[in-house]
């Protein structure tokens, strides 16, 4: 009795030690091989990273240069900004996410700095200042709370909002989970426990499996929405959040006095002939890119569509101005459309500067001189 409870102690401890070997390895080749060069797992933020987490905001952008971007004192891309305004100056707060922010160009090319040349060309003897407010991965919450935290002391006279991509894709990737007053963003791990985090932090397989399970949860909620009869229902409640949280923020900007402008914005595709735009795409050569991110955009009615429609309630609610970006290219072909994107969803110089000349045009009135 006795050797044979000898005997399956020994063959249990001979288990462990293989489970443990085997993970040491698991992890071994995730670190030294998997992470980085055949996964890019999502970022996590740290205290001495460029990208820190924080408790009013979720995470902050750490002032310093990367890769030659510039991000100032105050967690933004571009030029350090003077808290107190000249009183001669028109200081113009441009929000967005990564589309705003400019990820797929230079500081210079991005459409706030496009806006801010334009508007200088053309007011030469005024003092004009566009602040890039633009932060990847920021759905319509972050941009509130940051408002009434930071942005709000800056005292913009027009603050532009060119938000609602990321309100949308947060629904789909935190599904069950998703609120509409939340931190939590796709591009970042900062929704997850403190337990959950610690292990995140330390081994790159956990992380490598989190962020496999993610997008397979996302890549198959953008698979449900473009076999539903019905996709306004189903992202109803990313609509209606939006909504809620671009409402809050209109009345904090009228209350400190500024001007806002809504902007309807573009993508690859034309929101009035999707299905026509997919079957020709069908039939061409297209940058890997561009097709990758395709399944964000081919269902009806689309993202852009649905924050259209929001834009058009609050300009009506809160008698607010608003700009339809998405018809400058309307008049190009699809292949001129094609060469004006990164991605499906992100523009390139090209595309930055119809977008730019765009919200520049809105702007002209209210800031010439009588």
């Amino acid at each position: 009795m006795g050797l044979h409870h000898h005997h399956k102690r020994h063959k249990l401890l001979l288990a462990m030690i293989a489970g443990l070997i085997t993970l040491l390895g698991v992890e071994a080749i995730s670190r030294w091989w998997l992470e980085g060069n055949v996964i890019k797992t999502i970022e996590i933020p740290t205290e001495k990273g460029p990208i820190r987490p924080d408790d009013r905001f979720g995470f902050v952008l750490a002032p310093g240069d990367y890769d030659g971007t510039h991000i100032n004192r105050i967690g933004l891309r571009g030029p350090e900004i003077e808290e107190h305004k000249r009183a001669e100056c028109i200081r113009i707060l441009m929000l967005g996410g990564s589309t705003t922010y400019g990820n797929t160009v230079s500081t210079e090319e991005a459409y706030p700095a496009v806006v801010q040349h334009l508007l200088r060309q053309t007011n030469p003897h005024r003092c004009i200042e566009v602040i890039n407010a633009g932060v990847s991965g920021a759905y319509s919450y972050h941009h509130l709370v940051r408002y009434q935290h930071l942005y709000s002391a800056l005292r913009p006279d027009i603050v532009t909002m060119y938000i609602g991509w990321n309100d949308y894709a947060g629904y789909l990737w935190q599904r069950g989970d998703w609120k509409a007053d939340s931190l939590a963003v796709n591009s970042l791990i900062i929704d997850v426990g403190s337990i959950p985090m610690a292990l995140l932090r330390r081994s790159s397989a956990a992380r490598i499996a989190y962020t496999s399970y993610k997008r397979a949860s996302f890549r198959q909620a953008l698979s449900e929405l473009s076999s539903c009869t019905d996709v306004a229902a189903a992202l109803r409640p990313a609509t209606e959040g939006l909504h809620h949280n671009l409402a809050r923020l209109i009345e904090l900007v009228q209350r400190d006095g500024a001007k806002v402008l809504l902007i309807k914005f573009p993508y690859v595709l034309r929101d009035d002939q999707i299905k026509q735009d997919l079957e020709l795409l069908s039939t061409m050569d297209v940058p890997g890119r561009i097709e990758s991110m395709l399944p964000m955009v081919r269902f009806e009615p689309s993202m852009p569509t649905l924050a259209a429609s929001v834009m058009d309630r609050l300009a009506q609610e809160k008698r607010v101005g608003v700009v339809d970006c998405r018809t400058v290219f309307y008049d190009l072909s699809l292949e001129e459309r094609l060469d004006r994107f990164d991605d499906a969803i992100h523009p390139n110089a090209k595309g930055y500067a119809l977008i730019g000349k765009c919200v520049a045009d809105a702007i002209e009135p209210w800031i010439a001189v009588p």
